[in-house]
Parts: C-alpha cells; sequence; structure tokens
C-alpha cells in the first residue's frame, strides 16, 4: 500500500496522485538480492578505503585511532533468512558485526565496517579478518599513530588476545 501512498510519492519526486508507483516488494527484493557475494565484498572493502581516506584528509597528523568492534542485535520479525534466536538477546535476530573508527579527540565515529551475520553467530565471527585488514590499512596510511582497539565481553577469547597481541595494538576488552 505505502507505494500508492500520497504523502510519500513527492518525498521521492513523483506526483502525490498521477506519479507513478514507488518501488514494490518484489523490486527492492531483486535489487537487495542482484549482488554476488564477491561484490558485496568488494562494497565493504571500499566503504572501509573510503573512510580511512576520507580521515586522513580530516586528520593527517593523527596521534591515536581506536578501532571499535561490536555486533548488534536487529530483531527480526517472521520467517527471514539467518534470522536464528539468540539466547543472550532473546529474541529472534541477526547479529550483525559494525566496526567504527574514532580518531584522537574528534567526537565523531566513523563507521567503516558492517557485516551481516545471523542471530547465532558468536560474538567474533568475521572480527579477525576484519581486524587484521584494518590494522594493516591504518598502519600504513598513519605510520605514526597508536591504534588501540576496543571490544566488549563477548570478544573475551583467547584466539582474539592472540591476534591482537600479534598485530602489536593496544587492546581494550570490558568485561562487565
Amino acid at each position: 500500500e505505502l507505494r500508492h501512498d500520497p504523502v510519500l510519492k513527492p518525498l521521492c519526486g513523483r506526483a502525490p496522485i498521477s506519479g507513478a508507483a514507488l518501488a514494490s516488494q518484489p523490486t527492492l527484493s531483486r535489487f537487495e538480492n542482484s549482488l554476488t557475494p564477491r561484490q558485496l565484498v568488494a562494497l565493504t572493502r571500499g566503504l572501509e578505503q573510503a573512510v580511512i581516506a576520507r580521515l586522513k584528509q580530516r586528520h593527517p597528523k593523527a596521534r591515536k585511532i581506536v578501532i571499535d568492534v561490536d555486533g548488534t542485535a536487529d530483531p527480526t520479525h517472521g520467517q527471514q533468512f539467518l534470522s536464528c534466536f539468540n539466547g543472550y538477546y532473546g529474541s529472534w535476530c541477526y547479529l550483525p558485526l559494525v566496526g567504527f573508527l574514532t580518531v584522537d579527540d574528534d567526537p565523531e565515529q566513523y563507521l567503516f565496517a558492517a557485516r551481516l551475520r545471523p542471530g547465532n553467530a558468536s560474538a567474533w565471527r568475521g572480527s579477525l579478518p576484519l581486524l587484521r585488514r584494518t590494522v594493516r590499512r591504518l598502519r600504513a596510511a598513519f605510520p605514526k599513530a597508536r591504534l588501540i582497539v576496543r571490544l566488549d565481553a563477548g570478544f573475551a577469547s583467547p584466539t582474539i588476545f592472540t591476534a591482537l597481541e600479534q598485530l602489536d595494538v593496544r587492546y581494550v576488552v570490558g568485561l562487565v
């Protein structure tokens, strides 16, 4: 019904009554599924490169860069693909992995990564390749900056700690 809504149509540049209908669910589904997994990975890496390039312009002499990586519950309703029950959050959900960068005292956080994961994914699933790649790129762009990785309790594992130590970065893990 919303595709014919006379209030939404002008917001998309169409006449309220005589304008063409907005995208239907099948159109959105075709768009959503039009990219291959390789193309999705390329888009994700492109976002990371663009954000780091922007930070390099805005903060060419950065002294400290904080990398925040976390999972976030995205509740689902119905039977969406990859929607799984998550006991910690007590709901059916997705558990996307997101990453943000903060430079020096800049109050703004910059989203550099987002990856959809099933609702039953371990907190740190997919984080190691992301951290390795991001640390490498940040070191190339900001050779003098100190890198700090900030994680929550779900990431507390010997595997993560070993990887962070091999990357030679400082890290903080909240264990509350």
